[in-house]
């Protein structure tokens, strides 16, 4: 099933450098733009004109202060635009696991950037709606962090990245009480990294704890107060959305898709697909590969 493949914006292209972990541009768009990813997370908030947002859920208008969350890997286009005027803020996933660390246990940030929000949006995107004051403030931070862009400390970049995400948590109406989200234990962010870079690897839940130096019902107990789900599920859950991720970008026949993301076993693969997305992966690679070849315009 020949198919083109959507355009990857990968951070070393776009971003100053390694040492600068925030990107920020105005994007102004008129007709359509391709089928894209990026391996950083995002935040475009729409400032003006007209389009359609194009997902793996479909198609939706565009509006005026309209602010979409990218988590790495997600994709999406626009689609009959005129005139749409796009901020655009992209930050490295390695802020997550240094100087944002903290924020998977801050009650505006982490239903947007905790653990647990991974499961939320369609996607990996989270959708929201700013009010016109919202809007103001987010145009005011994007504009100072690109006047003063490499110019400016890292640290004031960081800053007002965190106002713009203070305000699209405030957007969300999804405020977390305090006292709901534990403080990260050592050991579930350093399992969340070990999961994240290697989801193919075959993992235990012993090779897990022992890594971690921790009992195994401990390491759940721990792992799912903080995520919402415990380390081997969460684990599932990563396969199978890079699996449904590689069924839309790729040719891969279905069971080397299965092997890339750490399911060998093809009826294994096709079990564990079905639970979460209700279909198989060759209905899922059929419905959704048209978002990946838009009918002419």
């Amino acid at each position: 099933m020949a198919r083109s493949a959507p355009t990857h914006y990968r951070r070393r292209a776009l971003f100053a450098s390694d040492d600068a972990p925030v990107m920020i541009r105005q994007a102004d768009i008129s007709g359509n733009d391709n089928p894209h990813d990026h391996d950083y997370y995002e935040i475009q908030v729409i400032e003006g004109g007209v389009g359609t947002h194009w997902t793996i859920q479909g198609y939706s208008p565009l509006r005026r202060g309209q602010a979409f969350l990218l988590r790495p890997g997600a994709w999406h286009a626009y689609r009959d635009c005129r005139n749409l005027r796009v901020f655009v803020c992209g930050f490295g996933q390695e802020l997550m696991g240094r100087e944002l660390r903290w924020v998977q246990a801050d009650p505006l940030l982490s239903p947007l950037l905790g653990p647990a929000a991974a499961g939320q949006g369609a996607g990996g995107i989270i959708t929201l709606q700013l009010p016109s004051t919202g809007l103001t403030y987010c145009r005011r931070q994007f504009t100072a962090m690109q006047k003063a862009e490499g110019v400016v400390a890292r640290s004031d970049q960081i800053a007002r990245l965190l106002l713009i995400l203070g305000e699209l948590g405030r957007a969300s109406g999804q405020i977390a009480p305090s006292a709901s989200i534990p403080t990260p234990h050592r050991a579930v962010t350093e399992v969340l990294q070990i999961l994240d870079q290697s989801p193919a690897q075959p993992w235990t839940l012993e090779e897990l704890a022992s890594r971690v130096c921790l009992e195994r019902s401990y390491l759940v107990r721990t792992f799912k107060s903080h995520t919402g789900l415990p380390p081997m599920e969460y684990l599932r859950r990563q396969r199978v959305e890079w699996a449904a991720s590689l069924l839309l970008k790729t040719d891969l026949p279905i069971n080397q898709v299965g092997q890339k993301v750490g399911w060998p076993d093809p009826n294994h693969f096709a079990r564990q697909f079905r639970l979460h997305f209700g279909l198989s992966a060759t209905e899922y690679r059929v419905r959704f590969c048209r978002i990946l070849n838009p009918p002419p315009s």
